[in-house]
């Protein structure tokens, strides 16, 4: 893949808590890191089986190899959220990860 193709920066976020001043908890999304990425956005719906609701892929997003990157995580475009659905896939090559996610914007 042509490193010029990572045009674009995003966020990786994780989720978390954080301490409401009153005993309880918040959740909220923490920055793991910022990273050069590709997107595309695609379109697929998976077949519903069973009476198990469709998961909505919108977009494929790709980064250079980085290990520990979960599907509870997030992605961050500007103002766009991407969920990530699924274990992010690593590449034959083993350079690139690349995630299948649901945008929201």
């Amino acid at each position: 893949m042509n490193l010029t193709k990572l045009n674009k920066r995003i966020t990786i976020q994780k989720p978390g808590k954080t301490a409401d001043g009153s005993g309880g908890f918040n959740d909220t999304w923490f920055d793991v890191c910022t990273v050069s990425a590709a997107i595309w956005a695609i379109s697929a719906k998976q077949i519903i089986t069973n009476d198990r609701p469709a998961t909505e892929i919108t977009d494929r997003i790709r980064i250079r190899y980085r290990r520990g990157i979960r599907s509870s995580y997030r992605i961050k475009h500007k103002t766009d959220y991407y969920s990530v659905f699924g274990r992010p896939i690593q590449t034959d090559d083993g350079l690139w990860l690349d995630m299948l996610c649901k945008g929201s914007k």
